[in-house]
């Protein structure tokens, strides 16, 4: 998987944003929210995750329901920390901003730990759009992966 992720991360920087008009600053707080969001989700606690999403956001979960409510979302990210996903990594494949929304494709990685100890690699794609705010702050409007 390492060899994949340095050929993603050759392909980022020799392809760069094409067609996506931004201030390097919004990209860089974009890739930012990813780091955040990843690094909240591994600390157990799916309350604070929150704060990444708007309040009208809706996150498409592979083979589940639509989910539209912040409760729901946020239950959604509880229960797979409470059945031992406890390892989350997100690695941009590339973002693309136009005006005060943004479009980011990535990869990601996750780790659930079993009730007897045995490690599940779990990976995919995962796509993210996210909204400016009037602070200026980008938030996730919309989550789907597979």
């Amino acid at each position: 998987m390492k060899i994949y992720k340095t050929l993603i991360f050759m392909a980022l920087l020799a392809t760069g944003s094409a067609g996506a008009v931004s201030a390097p600053d919004d990209r860089e707080a974009i890739l930012e929210v990813s780091e955040q969001w990843a690094s909240e989700f591994e600390t157990g606690n799916s309350a604070s995750m929150a704060r990444y999403y708007t309040s009208n956001a809706v996150v498409l979960p592979p083979s589940s329901e639509i989910l539209s409510q912040s409760e729901d979302i946020l239950g959604y990210w509880q229960f797979l920390i409470e059945v031992g996903v406890n390892q989350y990594d997100v690695y941009p494949v590339d973002v693309r901003i136009d005006g005060n929304r943004a479009f980011q494709t990535a990869i990601w990685e996750a780790v659930r730990t079993t009730e007897t100890g045995e490690k599940i690699a779990m990976e995919g794609n995962i796509t993210t759009v996210l909204e400016k705010q009037a602070d200026g702050v980008w938030k996730i409007t919309m989550q789907s992966w597979n």
